[in-house]
């Protein structure tokens, strides 16, 4: 036990072993190094910080409505939805971006051949250029 406690003082003295409080410490680097890591930190937040206002500059809110469904009566339904949305934010003094997405069968509402509400679609593509069409990249390429 002592021939340990000696090795264990060795260790210590030679600071190959540190206590758990002293481990924690990493010495920071200075002179050039630690300027040009501040500097980095800083170019970073300042690219965050001028970035943050400019995607948000683009619409105040943005909604997904989504789709699954091969239904007249529920591509209406998400119609009409799409429609409130913009109507009450633009209400509001807001700008809104709206995603109508669709996988599976919803896919056919977005198909000019088989889609129950065509006309619906393009009417509110014309008025609200803040409205998109997205499709599900999956059922896409299932289709072809």
């Amino acid at each position: 036990m002592a021939k340990r406690s000696r090795q264990v003082e060795r260790d210590r003295a030679n600071n190959r072993l540190r206590s758990p409080v002293s481990s924690a410490y990493q010495p920071q680097p200075t002179g050039k190094a630690s300027t040009k890591r501040l500097l980095t930190v800083l170019a970073i937040l300042l690219a965050v910080i001028v970035a943050a206002p400019a995607a948000e500059a683009e619409s105040d809110v943005r909604v997904a409505i989504h789709i699954d469904e091969n239904g007249p009566q529920k591509m209406n339904i998400l119609l009409n939805i799409a429609q409130n949305v913009g109507k009450y934010y633009a209400e509001q003094g807001k700008t809104v971006e709206i995603a109508i997405v669709a996988h599976g069968p919803g896919l056919t509402m977005f198909r000019a051949d088989k889609s129950p509400v065509k006309d619906r679609i393009e009417v509110i593509e014309m008025a609200s250029p803040s409205v998109h069409l997205e499709a599900c990249g999956n059922t896409i390429t299932g289709l072809t």
